[in-house]
């Protein structure tokens, strides 16, 4: 998804076989139309309150009803920003979505060198099977791609706000009662 967005083309995401299908029909080819609409806006860069970039990238998810939206912020720290230790360098990224059975999610990670340190954040405390099966399967993906890092999480009652908080992205479905997963 990430090559085709950079690349600004939708049709690439999809792959041959899907695109041919759509094409078939009115229907299929007014979705491609719109997804590639979608697609020359899915991505800007903006500033947030202290000047640092931020990347966002709107993500459409499809629950089989109706699309929603997987919200990605990205940014390089500014030279000179974490002068210390291993806070140096590296990338931050937020994930934001608010799921139907879970409510707002947000991972917050940091990747420098090869570790990845995870902030799960939640408006309520996740039930300790769930914790458990996160820290089991982190570490597990850890482990295989030879990388460091941590889980941590997070439950508030709201959460902190995100880069870009008055945009929500293009039209996907803005109620609270997301995606399920």
């Amino acid at each position: 998804f990430m090559t085709a967005l950079r690349g600004g083309d939708a049709r690439q995401w999809l792959g041959e076989a899907a695109n041919r299908l759509l094409e078939r029909s009115p229907v299929g080819k007014a979705a491609l139309d719109q997804l590639g609409d979608d697609f020359s806006n899915l991505t800007r860069v903006g500033r947030d309150q202290n000047g640092v970039d931020w990347r966002a990238f709107y993500i459409p998810l499809y629950d089989g009803e109706q699309y929603d939206q997987l919200r990605l912020y990205l940014r390089q720290p500014a030279d000179g920003e974490g002068e210390t230790g291993e806070g140096r360098g590296g990338a931050r990224f937020l994930m934001d979505v608010t799921l139907t059975k879970l409510g707002p999610l947000q991972l917050d990670g940091l990747v420098r060198d090869k570790r990845v340190d995870l902030m799960l954040r939640t408006a309520r405390p996740l039930p300790e099977p769930t914790r458990a099966g996160i820290l089991d399967l982190y570490a597990e993906t850890m482990e295989r791609t030879g990388y460091t890092g941590k889980v941590s999480f997070q439950h508030l009652p709201e959460l902190p706000p995100l880069p870009f908080p008055d945009d929500e992205g293009p039209g996907y479905r803005q109620s609270h009662e997301r995606r399920d997963a």
